[in-house]
């Protein structure tokens, strides 16, 4: 999976970049490697500064998550956050008049959720 990113980082997709570290970010996650998960979210956040996508709010979550289960604790404004990106990608899938545009809103609130319990990299 390192070698793939490697490769997206030097094609320079960035919805793809996302997505790849979000989804690695998850497995080491699910896996309790935590810290690993951690370096891979501030390495993908890195790649993707500036964005305010659900790529972005993804591996910002997926590090809040990690640094979370690393102290044992899971913050309710974490809950609220995750919610929030959830949200936005039921709307995108679901399609009806006027989801996308709520789902391009929800990311910049699960943004400011994140910046607010001061995770690193927002």
């Amino acid at each position: 999976m390192r070698e793939s990113l490697e490769v997206y980082i030097r094609v320079g997709d960035r919805d793809i970049i996302g997505r790849s570290f979000s989804e690695l970010t998850d497995a080491l996650i699910f896996a309790g490697r935590f810290r690993e998960a951690i370096e891979v979210a501030r390495r993908g956040l890195t790649y993707l500064e500036g964005d305010v996508s659900v790529s972005r709010v993804r591996l910002l979550d997926g590090k809040s998550q990690a640094l979370a289960s690393a102290e044992g604790y899971e913050p309710a404004h974490l809950k609220q956050a995750e919610i929030r990106r959830f949200h936005a990608m039921m709307l995108i899938d679901r399609a009806a008049p006027g989801d996308r545009e709520r789902a391009q809103i929800l990311p910049s609130e699960a943004l400011e959720t994140y910046k607010r319990i001061g995770t690193p990299g927002t």
